[in-house]
């Protein structure tokens, strides 16, 4: 079970901080996996000539009715080994007076060899003509406010487009070994998971300093170019352990704003993706006492909160085909490791489920999924 919380603000600082320095020195938080990795050159030699061109778009909406479209043109093998040569990537603004972003760099993100993820920050002249072994690609867009998604392999139709952190990307590992069993629903499922990321914060802040959530946001819109039927968020979790930490440093305000903010961008995500998006699940946190940084019960007052506002939203967005699948509430006999059938999560940790646990989760959203309005 989680961690019991110190009799004093002052025992529950150190033990916060005590188990952060662990989680550096160890590498045992998965929202630290995110590595910066060596440069991939451009490629020093033209790329065969059958490579089949594609093109990978999101439209970032302006407050005065222009707007601006990202774009990334890139060609991939196919049927051979998995590599997307960027060709080119820029902008098409809708406004002759919005400023330049040619200086300022798109963030890269992949998964290596190993399916460790690595991201670099480049401008665009750099990116040109570069070759990546892999089979997907994430670019932030140099405004921070578009995803754009680059596959050297088929995309499935009618997919399942999944925004997750930790518990998701810990998912695509077991679904790319193939632990699932080639009969889960998940195999077929497009996701996009950063471990650390909330609804509130991005885990180059983690954990105590909290930029505009707008990540989710950005995922929704590059995801929403290649029409998914469904799209899941599974976020919560680490907003919980923000708002944790914020209240034991003496910043009670600072983790009300969390919740609040919450609220906030699961409010705008809806909003303006759900024209492009036929349905959309938003999935609770596990509310339960974690060993995660020492959080302990405390963790628990704030998932509770968070999960309100998930549920709150799912409930005033539901004639927009909103869902919910209440992961929290499905999940809770499950922490108790009363033989393999119960135990759904790793031992003190009741965030991250294990094997059984990811089939569960699967399983349910996939029957919410099934109630979404056709």
């Amino acid at each position: 079970m989680g961690a019991e919380i110190g009799s004093t603000h002052g025992e529950m600082i150190n033990r916060l901080h005590r188990s952060m320095r662990l989680a550096f020195a160890f590498g045992v938080v998965a929202s630290l996996a995110t590595v910066t990795a060596e440069w991939v050159p451009p490629a020093s030699a033209v790329p065969p000539a059958h490579l089949t061109s594609k093109i990978a778009t999101c439209v970032v909406p302006g407050s005065t009715g222009h707007s601006t479209e990202w774009f990334a043109r890139y060609k991939v093998a196919e049927g051979q080994k998995s590599e997307i040569h960027v060709v080119g990537v820029g902008e098409h603004s809708s406004d002759s007076n919005s400023p330049s972003t040619s200086l300022r760099p798109w963030m890269l993100t992949w998964a290596t060899a190993n399916q460790a993820p690595a991201t670099v920050r480049k401008l665009g002249p750099d990116i040109k003509n570069a070759t990546f072994s892999a089979e997907k690609m994430q670019m932030l867009s140099p405004d921070g406010k578009c995803i754009l998604y680059l596959s050297a392999v088929p995309t499935p139709p009618h997919r399942v487009a999944v925004i997750g952190d930790s518990v998701f990307a810990n998912i695509a590992q077991t679904v790319a070994k193939k632990a699932l069993g080639a009969e889960s629903y998940a195999q077929s499922w497009q996701i996009s998971a950063t471990s650390g990321n909330g609804w509130n914060a991005t885990p180059v802040t983690w954990p105590l300093k909290v930029v505009d959530g707008d990540w989710a946001i950005d995922s929704a819109r590059g995801l929403a170019e290649s029409q998914p039927s469904v799209l899941v968020v599974e976020l919560g979790a680490d907003d919980a352990l923000r708002a944790v930490f914020a209240s034991v440093t003496a910043h009670p305000k600072f983790a009300r704003d969390l919740v609040t903010g919450v609220s906030k961008n699961i409010g705008e995500l809806i909003d303006q993706e759900s024209p492009q998006l036929p349905c959309t699940v938003l999935v609770t946190a596990p509310a339960f006492p974690t060993d995660l940084f020492g959080a302990g019960e405390a963790y628990v007052t704030e998932a509770v909160l968070v999960n309100a506002a998930i549920r709150e939203q799912a409930l005033r967005h539901r004639k927009s085909d909103v869902r919910l699948a209440d992961w929290a509430a499905f999940s809770a006999a499950h922490h108790s490791p009363v033989g393999p059938s119960k135990d759904w999560f790793a031992p003190g940790d009741n965030v991250h489920p294990n094997l059984a646990g990811e089939k569960a989760l699967i399983s349910l959203i996939h029957r919410v999924i099934k109630t979404c309005a056709k």
